[in-house]
């Protein structure tokens, strides 16, 4: 089940199961040492996934002071993978945004390895990639949703 929640809706269990997940994921598997629960949690809406009580997949969505609407803190559980979850998980966050941002540009800080997967569904790069943490990563944006209905 999917659940749409901003920071002072999640209960303590979940928090703790977010950023256990997000630890796991960015921290120890990736060996990518940063501070990763910062002041952009607090004015996130956090969309994420729990099967038998545990966090499968979870994304961060923000409005950035640009105006723009930032998506990052995309993870799917190890376990979990390559069972097409991060497609529903992009399906799910962008039908969200698209319904509540329609007039917004999305933008994210994708890892480069996976950015086929985001140019899938529209996301352009709008810079060079660069190193973060340990871990290449490259700025990409998509067009808001009403835009993108124009175009078609």
């Amino acid at each position: 089940m999917w659940h749409f929640k901003k920071f002072d809706e999640l209960t303590t269990r979940e928090l703790h199961s977010l950023y256990m997940e997000r630890m796991k994921v960015f921290i120890v598997e990736q060996q990518s040492p940063f501070l990763d629960a910062d002041e952009n949690d607090l004015i996130s809406t956090h969309i994420f996934k729990v099967v038998d009580g545990k966090v499968v997949a979870n994304a961060r969505i923000f409005e950035t002071e640009e105006g723009a609407i930032h998506i990052g803190r995309i993870l799917v559980r190890e376990e979990y993978r390559g069972k097409g979850l991060s497609r529903e998980l992009l399906d799910t966050a962008l039908n969200y945004i698209d319904e509540t941002y329609p007039e917004h540009v999305i933008e994210m800080n994708a890892e480069v390895y996976i950015k086929k997967l985001y140019a899938s569904y529209g996301f352009r790069e709008v810079a060079e990639p660069e190193i973060r943490s340990g871990i290449a990563h490259v700025w990409m944006k998509r067009e808001p949703a009403a835009a993108l209905a124009l175009a078609e």
